[in-house]
């Protein structure tokens, strides 16, 4: 089973509510021990903004630098800084949350007892994932469309510079865009499939939300590091904007600040290639599953 599939039947089964796994998972769906909704983050970031300019500018002091000298790297810093909140949203509670349910009925012993039931056992695994994923799911969406949005303002008006001309920058933009929202989706489907992987496996729940936790930054961060290693070769006078770039558009940044073919090839390789583990990990998962 792909992303589209996979995305698909989340949405079904959240939207719906109608499903019989689905109803009687959302019974024992563990609650998020913190707000993940980015609309209620404005004090806790305007703090730790606060203590992180008090500190830049003690440390400041006591070196004697000017703190107006170092204006572009602070803002620097502080876009990274929250470039990388923002793109941790959709992977790390999804990869968290997605499969408790799992957990639970093992817990309570009636995992077996489901798995006879007369449905399919992907089925069984999507049902439970979407009520696992109901309390952050309208937060968690909203989210993604913001990095969409964000990758969009940051897309079109740098491939215009770019001085690749008109019809070519028009081509690279529309690639790039849809490259950007295939992403997004397989990075949730990969979160979602980990989620399930991670719970199938013998263990704590509080464990497994651990394991998870790590699992949603490794996501984004193993990302990270790749692009940031290709575009060292494919285009090494790319300048520090770059990782702010890399953070919030992702693999398609490189099309983004390097508009060429051979950026669209790596970039295209790069979603297949997750596209498979997708594919290759979820088959994996039905078969944990039905082996228990």
């Amino acid at each position: 089973m792909g992303t589209l599939k996979i995305m698909y039947n989340l949405l079904v089964y959240i939207q719906g509510e109608a499903h019989p796994v689905y109803i009687a998972a959302r019974r024992n769906t563990v609650r998020w021990p913190v707000n993940l909704d980015p609309s209620q983050w404005g004090g806790v970031l305007f703090f730790v903004l606060l203590i992180g300019l008090a500190v830049f500018g003690f440390v400041g002091q006591q070196m004697g630098l000017q703190v107006s000298a170092y204006h572009d790297e602070l803002l620097g810093l502080l876009m990274i800084f929250g470039g990388g909140l923002l793109s941790l949203t959709w992977t790390v509670p999804f990869a968290m949350l997605a499969g408790q349910g799992i957990g639970y009925e093992r817990t309570a012993q009636t995992w077996d007892a489901l798995m006879v039931t007369p449905y399919s056992t992907d089925v069984i695994l999507l049902a439970k994932a979407a009520a696992d994923l109901r309390l952050v799911w309208d937060k968690v969406i909203p989210a993604v469309f913001m990095s969409l949005f964000l990758a969009t303002a940051a897309t079109v008006p740098t491939i215009f510079a770019s001085g690749k001309g008109i019809v070519l920058s028009v081509v690279f933009i529309a690639l790039a865009l849809v490259a950007i929202a295939v992403e997004r989706a397989q990075e949730l489907a990969l979160a979602v499939v980990i989620g399930l992987l991670i719970n199938l496996q013998d263990g704590s729940r509080r464990t497994a939300m651990m394991i998870g936790l790590l699992a949603g930054v490794t996501i984004r961060l193993l990302q990270m590091i790749f692009v940031l290693l290709v575009s060292m070769k494919i285009a090494p006078d790319i300048g520090t904007q770059f990782t702010f770039l890399n953070i919030v558009i992702g693999t398609p940044s490189l099309i983004t600040t390097a508009p060429s073919l051979i950026s669209l090839i790596i970039v295209g390789g790069v979603i297949l290639v997750r596209e498979g583990m997708i594919r290759v990990l979820f088959g994996w998962v039905l078969r944990r599953a039905r082996e228990d």
